[in-house]
């Protein structure tokens, strides 16, 4: 191997390190990240959902839009629906945190 030869992988050897640490760094910041609550509640109310056997699941994104779609002809929702489902946007986009059901319970 030539000295030009040696040189020149000594460089790329040294740009690689300095990558891969750069990489490792990003990779540690993300690791350490914690979630803030409101994250804590989804992962906990996902948890739930899935654990919960009345609540119907699907295997597939397919057989879900399947399924909405037989129902297509329903009657649309009743005005006290509506504005439950307008409350509960609200109170989600103030983050407020409750479940789409619990705002429900406010029109009830």
């Amino acid at each position: 191997m030539t000295d030009a030869q040696i040189t020149e992988r000594k460089i790329l050897y040294r740009s690689f390190r300095r990558l891969s640490d750069d990489a490792m760094g990003i990779i540690d910041t993300l690791e350490e990240h914690e979630p803030n609550e409101e994250t804590i509640a989804a992962l906990e109310e996902t948890d739930r959902i899935t654990r919960d056997p009345n609540i119907k699941k699907y295997a597939t994104a397919k057989e879900l839009f399947a399924e909405l779609l037989e129902h297509e002809d329903e009657p649309a929702l009743t005005a006290d629906e509506e504005e439950g489902l307008r409350i509960a946007n609200a109170e989600l986009a103030r983050g407020e945190g409750r479940s789409f059901k619990e705002a429900m319970k406010v029109v009830r």
